[in-house]
């Protein structure tokens, strides 16, 4: 298990796991830095980091508990982006940065600029889940 959030001051981003048969998170320090947790979840290949304040998800696979960054994913036109889903080839990203907040869909793990916005429904989302029925589809 991976868990990101803030260190006991609140202030710095904190990144810990929990090993095998563990009862207790061990901090993990990755090589990246990254401004404000933004979610973190398994992508079927590595464990996807988002940066709620550099609208980024980073990609980083672990050997024997070390971290190594595979790759980047930037979300073009997001700002404060709360937990991601992921589906396949589609990260949905929700984005509170502005006075109409959304949800932006992207190609992942590519990125760049948003591939279809969706807005109404909810005001300032803070996170995105995907079926694993596939129900994200978009052009």
């Amino acid at each position: 298990m991976y868990v990101d959030g803030l260190n006991n001051g609140g202030f710095n981003f904190a990144f810990a796991r929990l090993p095998k048969n563990g009862h207790t998170l061990q901090p993990v320090l990755l090589p990246q830095t990254i401004a404000f947790p933004g979610g973190v979840q398994w992508d079927g290949k590595y464990v996807a980091v988002g940066d709620q304040g550099g609208a980024a998800i980073y990609q980083f696979s672990f050997t024997k508990g070390q971290p190594k960054l595979q790759g980047r994913t930037p979300l073009g036109g997001a700002g404060l982006v709360g937990q991601f889903g992921i589906d396949g080839a589609t990260a949905a990203a929700p984005n509170q940065a502005n006075s109409t907040s959304n949800v932006l869909l992207y190609d992942y793990p590519a990125g760049g600029n948003p591939t279809q916005t969706i807005t109404d429904g909810v005001s300032f989302p803070f996170s995105a889940v995907v079926s694993p029925a596939g129900a994200l589809k978009h052009s």
